[in-house]
């Protein structure tokens, strides 16, 4: 699986930034057939935060997830993303299990996520 965040510059896609989410065709846990959004969390055990967000599914394999525009969604998930340490996944398999995948944002993509939302 591939996750990549950017900031959004198309001014025709009402979302501050986009992540995109890339399931290679022979991952383990079998198709997935919805990303229900993102959530932030203080550490791994803490419930999370939702972001305000839209998620779409392009393919079978790609996910896209933009990021409210609007200014006090897009205020409050800049400070969830860059004070909170770990981000969620929660998805639903194409056999409607279930799952959330954890993300930890340490060492070198704590910088990286700090300057994505920085603005």
């Amino acid at each position: 699986m591939t996750l990549s965040i950017r900031r959004n510059f198309d001014p025709a896609l009402p979302a501050t930034h986009t992540v995109q989410i890339e399931v290679g065709p022979d991952f383990s846990a079998g198709k997935i057939k919805q990303v229900m959004g993102l959530l932030m969390k203080a550490n791994e055990q803490a419930k999370g935060a939702p972001l305000a967000a839209l998620s779409v599914k392009v393919d079978d394999t790609h996910f896209l997830i933009g990021l409210s525009a609007v200014p006090q969604d897009a205020s409050n998930n800049s400070l969830l993303v860059r004070s909170r340490a770990w981000m969620d996944i929660p998805v639903v398999y194409a056999t409607q299990r279930r799952a959330i995948l954890a993300v930890e944002k340490n060492g070198d993509v704590l910088p990286m996520f700090n300057t994505v939302f920085a603005h």
